[in-house]
Order: structure tokens, then sequence, then C-alpha cells
């Protein structure tokens, strides 16, 4: 890969492993739903139904809980099948599942030009019973998961052939994930300008800003229309006030509630329901009267207070689960899976919950490929460019993840979204290391007397 020698790929042969892992994993996600035929809920399903009913009874999109992206999706599920099909849109989550299976094949293909290492990464995507279990379920990670590994493939294929038309795919299906989940918000504005860095010497200068610049511009817009439509309509100037909600879990999570001497009452009451093992900020807001009041903007401006007066505590409190996130599952996070085949499946998941350690790997792989990318020997190759952009992705997600979410149960299944290219990176890596080691025994075997077979 950086000796500048392309690998020569048998096509028939790459076409025939393709098949052969879409035959795996469509068995796979077939067995699993034949397990568990019935519709799954998850915590934040009843809150994206709510905003279904409006959007269907008054027309309006703008929501002061949930976002538009998934409720616009289940609508248009009931448009093609019946009122309240929540079944044919689990079933559809299961489909873009399979899509996002061989997406990241594709991709891993497209970085490494090994089919076994695209072929390795389908499989251990395709059989992680938890993304399944994650994507089949009515809430977003199912939709987000597709959109984020298709955002991620557009910008990689414009990478190696830059073609406007791979942009714009990309771009529109970016707009689609950050009004599906809002920690992708300011993804564009770091994505959109390392496409221009990567590219500028493939495409004229224009021919990359002017769709960089509209799409920037035509998003941006979208998002800013939107909060104000929300601060208009339901008085909460905000894509949603979860926010403020994360902002209180924060402060609860880390034990700072009474390092504010601003609003003592406050400290108290949230401090008061701590001691009874009560940290849900939604929980406390509903039992005491007047918290919650104006969508709990006096809690959250209280939190902002403690967090934005002890920046420095705030980040070393975060440091720790910006790793431990990346391989722990929490016990209430873990599904028991029930059904004929439940013993496959609880294996499986099992299997993949220890292998999630390998993902403490991650640092030392990114480190690498930003490394590589700094290189004037090596930042111009197409595979240290993808690693890199790859790489960045996952670390912002990471970090709005981490700064963001609060609930140790729910760190698993909000890094559903992007823990696929964050295997892809760690396994690519590893791959292309036992690739690189092979080639450079090769080229010493003459020297030591012996021969290396190539894999």
């Amino acid at each position: 890969m950086f000796s500048g020698k392309k690998p020569i790929i048998n096509t028939r042969i790459a076409c025939y492993v393709g098949i052969f892992l879409l035959l795996i994993v469509v068995c796979m996600v077939i067995l699993y739903y034949r397990n568990a035929p019935s519709v799954e809920f998850g915590p934040d399903t009843y809150g994206y139904l709510g905003a279904v009913q409006q959007l269907q009874t008054t027309g309006n999109p703008v929501n002061y809980f949930r976002l538009p992206g998934y409720p616009l999706f289940l609508l248009g599920v009931y448009i093609l099948t019946h009122q309240g099909d929540l079944m044919a849109a689990s079933m559809l989550q299961g489909f873009l599942f399979l899509c996002s299976v061989v997406e990241i094949a594709l991709l891993a293909f497209l970085i490494t030009r090994r089919t076994w290492i695209a072929f390795f990464i389908g499989i251990f995507m395709g059989t992680n019973i938890f993304l399944l279990y994650s994507a089949k379920i009515i809430m977003t990670e199912g939709l987000a998961l597709w959109l984020l590994i298709t955002v991620m493939l557009s910008a990689i294929a414009f990478l190696k052939t830059p073609r406007i038309r791979y942009f714009w795919i990309g771009a529109v299906s970016l707009l689609l994930l950050l009004f599906t989940r809002p920690e992708w918000v300011f993804f564009p504005a770091i994505l959109f300008p390392i496409l221009i860095l990567f590219t500028w010497k493939k495409l004229p200068v224009r021919a990359v800003l002017l769709p960089v610049i509209s799409s920037l511009v035509v998003i941006y817009l979208l998002v800013g229309g939107y909060i104000y439509a929300n601060a208009r309509i339901n008085h909460i100037a905000s894509l949603s006030y979860v926010t403020n909600m994360n902002l209180i879990g924060k402060v609860l999570q880390y034990r700072m509630q009474d390092e504010s001497p601003y609003n003592s009452y406050l400290s108290h009451t949230y401090d008061s329901y701590l001691k009874q093992g009560i940290d849900s900020p939604f929980q406390i807001t509903s039992r005491v009267q007047g918290l919650g009041d104006n969508y709990a903007q006096t809690s959250a401006d209280w939190a902002k207070g403690i967090i934005l007066h002890h920046p420095v505590e705030f980040l070393v409190k975060s440091v720790p689960y910006l790793f431990t996130t990346l391989y722990s599952y929490a016990p209430s996070s873990i599904p028991h899976i029930q059904g004929k085949y439940a013993g496959i499946f609880n294996l499986l998941l099992q299997i993949h919950i220890h292998l999630a350690l390998m993902n403490i790997l991650f640092p030392l792989c990114a480190l690498i490929w930003l490394v590589l990318c700094c290189s004037r020997k090596t930042r111009h190759v197409f595979g240290v460019q993808a690693m890199g952009l790859l790489s960045l992705t996952i670390i912002y997600a990471m970090l709005i993840t981490t700064l963001g979410s609060y609930a140790d149960g729910e760190y698993a299944r909000i890094h559903v979204v992007f823990d696929p290219l964050l295997s892809l990176v760690i396994l690519g890596s590893l791959g292309l290391g036992i690739y690189q080691l092979q080639s450079f025994l090769r080229n010493r075997a003459p020297r030591l007397g012996f021969h290396i077979k190539s894999v």
C-alpha cells in the first residue's frame, strides 16, 4: 500500500467473495427476525411515535423533543404500507443493516484493495448481534448507522475518484443524518474542509469550493431555520430540549452539583436525589414542582455555569469515559435474547462483547494514520487519507458522545452508529500491517535463505 505497487485483484474472486458475504448476512438477518418476530421498543420509541403523531395531525415537523428525520422515515413506511405498521419499519431497518454491512465491506475493499480484509470486516459487522439488535428496535440506530456509513463511503469514493456526484450523495446523506441524530450537527464543518484539503491537487479549487460552500450554507441555514422555528413554536432555541437534559445529566454524572455558589436551591435539590440513588434528570425534573418548567431551562443554565466555571475538572473527569466507553458494556445495555435460536445469538453476542476489548487499540491506530497524514512522503497516498479521515470521524464521534451523554447504560447504544467504522480502522490497520510485514519478510527472504509464499 505504501510501496506504490497496486495489488493484483481477481475481479471474479472478489465478486464471489462478495456474494458469499451477502448470503451469510442475509441468512443472519432472516434468522434473527424469525427468532424475534415481534416489534421491539426502546427507551426513545414513544417520543418518536409522538413526533409522528404530531406530524400527521398538524403537518408540523418541528418538535421540541425529537428531530424530524426518524419520524419522517416512519411516516414514509406508513404511507407505503398502512398506518402504524411498525413491523414494516423494523424490517426495513433490518434491510438497512444489510445495506450497511455491504457498504462497510465495499469501503474496506476500496481502502485496502484486499478482498480478504473486506470479507473479514464484513463478517465481523454482519455477525455482530448487538448491532443487529439495535438496528431492529424502533429507534434511530438502524437508520443513522446506514446514513453515516453512506456518508463515509461517498466521501472516500470522492477522495479516490474526485467526481462531484459522490460529494453530493455524501452531503445529502449527511443532512439526513444530522436531522436524525443531533450529535452530528457540527460534522459538516469538519468533513468538508478535509475533503478540500485532500483533493486540492486533484481538482480545480473552484470545482470543489462551490459545492462545499453551497452545501454548508444550505445545511446550516436549514439547521438555523429549524432552531428558529423551535424557538417560535415551542419556545426553546435548540434542536431539542434533550440538550438541556444532557447538560444537567453531565453535572450529575460527575457529581459536580455542589460546585455552583449561584443557586444553592438547585444544588441542594439535585444532591438530595443523588443521595437516594436517582440520577436521571428526566426523573428529577418531573418529580419536583417547577423544576421542569420551560424545558428545565433554569437547571440547564445552572449546569452550564458549573461546567464553564470548572472546565478543567469537567474535562479531566471526561477522559476516562473517552476510553472506557470504547469497549465496555454496562449490564443494563446487554440484551437477553429469547426464542428458538437464542443460544446461537446469545453466544455471538457474548463473543462480540469480549471482542470489543480490541477497540482499545483505536487510539494507537488513529495516531499512526494521523502521523502518516502529516508526513510529506505519505500524506498524498489515498489509503492514508482515507484511514485518516475515518480516524478523525471516529474521534469526533467519541468526543461529542462522551461530552454530551451521561447514562452509563446508554453509551453502548450511542456507539452503535460509528462502531463499524471503528472496527474498520482497527481491523484494516491490522490487516494492512500483516500484509506489510509479509512483504518485508518476503523481500528479505532471499538474503536469509528461505522463501515465503504470498497470501
